[in-house]
This record gives C-alpha cells, sequence and structure tokens, in this order.
C-alpha cells in the first residue's frame, strides 16, 4: 500500500509546539513604564514581530485609556502568540490597531474578546493572512459578531440562502440608493464569509468558486432588479417602439 505524504499546513494553520510555551510575558509593553528599547525588543522580537517600534506604537496605540490598556493587556498574551503564527505578524498588529480605531467601541469590542479566545485566533488569522479580508473587517467592525454565530463559517453558504437574506434586507428600506447600500454591505459580507471559510481550509477550490459565482449571480439579479424598480417609478414603465410595454 503506497504511503501518502501530508502537505505541509499554513502556517496560520500550524499546531502550537513547545517552543511556543517559553515565549516572554508580554504584558509589561502596556503595563510597565519606562522599558529601554532593547527590553521591548527582547519581549516582542521572539512573537516573530520584526519592525519593533512600529509593533510597540501600534500597541500604545491600541491601548486607549487606562481601564481599555488593562483590557487589552489580558488578551495580550495570546493575541501575540497568535498572529506569530501568521504569514505576516507585523501587518496583523497594524491591521489590529486599524479595526480598533475604526470607530468601534473599543471597551466593548476587548471585554468580548477576553471571553472569546477563539475569536482572538480568528482575528489575527484574518488580520495576519489577507489584507483584503481585513480590511472589510476594518470597514464594518461588527461583522465580527456576526462571524461568531453558529453556522456562519461551519456551514457553505447556499445560493437559495443568499438569495432570502438579500430580499429581507432589501425588504426594510424604500429609496434606491438605500437599497444599493444594503446590497454592498450584503456584499461585503459574504465575500468575508467566503474568504474566510476559504482562508481556515473550512472548504476546498471547488466550493469557494461555487460560492463566489453564486454570490455573483446573486448581486447580479438584485442589482437590476433595484435600479429597474428605481427607473419604473421614476419614467413609467418602458416602451418599445412599436409602443408595446416592456415587462
Amino acid at each position: 500500500m503506497t504511503t501518502r505524504s501530508k502537505k505541509p499546513r499554513p502556517r496560520y494553520c500550524a499546531s502550537p509546539t513547545l517552543e511556543w510555551a517559553a515565549r516572554p510575558d508580554p504584558t509589561p509593553i502596556l503595563l510597565a513604564s519606562g522599558l529601554e528599547p532593547a527590553q521591548v525588543e527582547a519581549i516582542l522580537t521572539p512573537y516573530g514581530l520584526q519592525r519593533i517600534k512600529d509593533a510597540d506604537a501600534n500597541l500604545q496605540s491600541m491601548a486607549g485609556d487606562p481601564h481599555q490598556r488593562r483590557q487589552l493587556a489580558g488578551i495580550l498574551p495570546s493575541l501575540l502568540e497568535a498572529i506569530g503564527k501568521t504569514a505576516d505578524p507585523d501587518l496583523a498588529l497594524n491591521q489590529w490597531e486599524r479595526w480598533l480605531a475604526s470607530g468601534v467601541s473599543r471597551s466593548a469590542v476587548l471585554e468580548y474578546l477576553r471571553g472569546a479566545p477563539r475569536m482572538v485566533n480568528l482575528v489575527c488569522t484574518i488580520f495576519g493572512n489577507s489584507n483584503s479580508l481585513a480590511s472589510t473587517l476594518v470597514r464594518d467592525p461588527l461583522l465580527l459578531y456576526w462571524l461568531a454565530q453558529q453556522n456562519v463559517l461551519s456551514t457553505a453558504p447556499t445560493k437559495v440562502g443568499m438569495e432570502r437574506t438579500v430580499r429581507q434586507n432589501l425588504e426594510t428600506v424604500d429609496a434606491t440608493e438605500l437599497k444599493l447600500d444594503a446590497l454592498r454591505r450584503f456584499r461585503r459580507r459574504e465575500m468575508l464569509r467566503i474568504g474566510v471559510r476559504d482562508l481556515l481550509l473550512l472548504a476546498d477550490v471547488v466550493e469557494t468558486t461555487a460560492s463566489l459565482s453564486d454570490l455573483a449571480s446573486v448581486l447580479i439579479d438584485a442589482a437590476y432588479r433595484i435600479v429597474d424598480a428605481g427607473l419604473r417609478s421614476q419614467y413609467g414603465i418602458p416602451m418599445h417602439r412599436n409602443r408595446r410595454r416592456i415587462l
């Protein structure tokens, strides 16, 4: 019997090894005062960070007020360990800073993450491996809570499900521009879901491609219906040259 060699797992899916247990306590970065640059470097370098000055600046910016600083310190060890396993730890930390500065309630998010270590790992995976997915989360920070809902990531999206969701979203607004805005939000949300499932290896290439195709089909159909309804409302039912109505 031929033994199949296992494919190497992507870095963001790598299993923790014993060497990760020896990382220094990073909380003094936030809670101690007067650390020398060499001390900061000694703490952050083992987590895979290379641009130490920028990393320290990002952490200080992420900390916010004294209460938020203590909240961030509470998740900092797991956060740094998680970004250290991504493709680009420095990028991941920079995305964290952008995300917490994007207008989200920093205290509420940090408190939520303190009780949801799984989501800390997920956010780090997104931020350190995909700039486009990170930008989506930065633009709409509350999608964090949507990703945490049951079946959002564990179940593949279906065309029927996406059509139903679009229909429900559009029924709540009347103006054409508001409908188009709702459609854009839906697109960002579903692109995030599909991308994260691909990133976490929860979907193969065939499923990911099919999901993207289904999403495109749903978006085109919905956009056509929105614009068509708006034009009919403004100009009436279009007429053919023979004066017959075009339905």
